[in-house]
């Protein structure tokens, strides 16, 4: 079986992007309960939005990639909820990420939704004959 008819076999509603769960420490220590963060992957067109936005005077500005991706990457909770921000004292759901989130917190979202996106090891491999 060559690999077009392997992929017409497939489940075309299968090709999402992932997602997963994970639990923010400090603040699950904050509330007394578990902080769950629903993470998934980025499109490509995101990514390259975001890279775009994240462009100022030719250089890339990389805190704003973080935090960019950061936002995009996080399903739930809806941090663009209007109510959230102003509740937190954000005046942009960016600040947001920035007040909820410590530095080691938002690359660690960072690196989970990159994996997510198809940015790990493993993602592809070689072949070995």
């Amino acid at each position: 079986m060559n690999a077009i008819e392997k992929l017409l076999k497939l489940d075309a509603s299968k090709l999402q992007m992932p997602t997963k769960e994970v639990e923010v420490k400090r603040l699950s220590d904050l509330l007394g309960e578990q902080f769950i963060v629903k993470i998934k992957g980025i499109s490509s067109d995101k990514l390259d939005e975001i890279r775009d936005m994240a462009i100022k005077d030719d250089v890339l500005d990389v805190n704003e990639v973080r935090k960019a991706t950061v936002l995009s990457g996080i399903a739930e909770p809806n941090l663009r909820d209007e109510e959230l921000c102003k509740h937190i004292g954000a005046a942009t759901p960016y600040d947001l990420v920035d007040k909820l989130f410590l530095p080691g917190e938002k690359d660690a979202l960072y690196e989970q939704i990159n994996k997510l996106s198809g940015y790990n090891e493993g993602a592809v491999e070689d072949i070995k004959n």
